[in-house]
């Protein structure tokens, strides 16, 4: 009877650290094409460091981001104008065509943008959009123009 009691905490204990485990690992999908080297101990190490970094800032101690991302290394853009890498924001699809010294940073920020997505509502994201396209029209700032004064 003991030894059944024993097993039965050894058990529960291993199915708690087996989900501890899961829970740590980052939801990135890898779709690499044949004959494409990828760090992807560094870049799942990045993802997370990302995330804490928008937790730090941003975040509230209830809710925990976990970003989807789907990485497909060694596949150009689908948008033809886009010769490097590129990211769908909205599902967190990133392009790398070739795993270079880049392609971390490009993690990184793929990241941080769909973290920062995930903590905005639908609402929410309705509200800016509406409030910035009314700021639009009220004559809002042209970026271009404004760095061409701050030179002079």
């Amino acid at each position: 009877m003991r030894k059944q009691k024993l097993f039965v905490l050894l058990a529960a204990g291993l199915s708690l650290l087996a989900a501890e485990m899961k829970a740590e690992e980052p939801p990135i999908r890898w779709i690499v094409k044949d004959g494409h080297k990828v760090n992807k101990l560094q870049a799942e190490r990045l993802y997370f460091e990302a995330i804490r970094w928008v937790e730090d800032r941003y975040g509230s101690p209830k809710q925990m981001i976990r970003p989807i991302l789907a990485i497909h290394v060694g596949e150009s853009c689908p948008d033809p104008k886009i010769t490097g890498s590129c990211q769908g924001s909205w599902f967190g699809d990133l392009y790398i065509p070739v795993w270079d010294k880049a392609a971390p940073g490009y993690v990184v920020q793929a990241t941080l943008m769909m973290s920062l997505l995930e903590l905005m509502s639908r609402q929410d994201l309705r509200e800016v959009t509406r409030e910035l396209l009314a700021d639009d029209a009220r004559n809002f700032w042209d970026v271009p123009v404004m760095a061409q004064r701050m030179e002079k």
